[in-house]
């Protein structure tokens, strides 16, 4: 097992819910026998919240090796969601670089590469480290040992407050994808505007 301890949070539900995850997404899925030796290899690095989703393909590796958890995917956080004791988590952190919607944005940031050269660190890690002491869960996504390893190496150190006003004030935030996949005559959301609260 791994040594890593993740903070958790507790929901309004009752349950703890640890603060960094594992994304499970991927398109193709791989076979199932490699997923499960990922699931494995991510328990013995330490992860213990899995993001799996039956339209994600992956549920069958993951209940073998670990249990069905699905994590969530919301936007930015504010005073109204703490206060309702919701849990905001970040999909997609690095910018879900491959992917169709993907960006190299966040992986190819000079603000982010300049904090990650003075801090011994990488990219990604100065990234999540930011995420999560913005106090979102962090859903991050390898299938590769190391890395998976590496994303966890973002509890023992923080940012110094001027480099969380570099990476807050000189990053542009933006959504990766419009997620028109929830939109629907049928469903709760009619048009992206309804979704995103009037902020499409």
């Amino acid at each position: 097992m791994g040594d890593v301890v993740v903070p958790e949070v507790l929901l309004s539900s009752g349950e703890r819910m640890p603060l960094i995850s594992m994304g499970c997404a991927a398109s193709p899925p791989p076979p199932l026998d490699v997923l499960t030796s990922i699931f494995l290899e991510a328990i013995e690095a330490g992860y213990r919240h899995f993001d799996t989703a039956a339209m994600y393909g992956n549920e069958g590796g993951a209940r073998p090796s670990c249990g069905d958890e699905c994590g969530m995917a919301t936007r930015e956080a504010d005073t109204i969601l703490q206060r309702e004791g919701i849990q905001v988590s970040a999909w997609s952190p690095l910018g879900a670089n491959g992917a169709a919607w993907g960006t190299l944005a966040v992986v190819e940031s000079p603000v982010l590469k300049e904090i990650a050269i003075a801090r011994g660190k990488t990219v990604a890690q100065v990234a999540l480290r930011w995420i999560y002491e913005q106090g979102a869960c962090v859903i991050v996504k390898s299938f590769n040992k190391e890395r998976m390893k590496e994303n966890l190496q973002i509890l023992e150190w923080e940012l110094s407050q001027e480099d969380s006003d570099k990476i807050k004030l000189q990053i542009p935030q933006k959504r990766g994808s419009p997620v028109d996949i929830f939109i629907s005559e049928d469903g709760p959301y009619k048009s992206l505007d309804e979704l995103w609260d009037g902020d499409a």
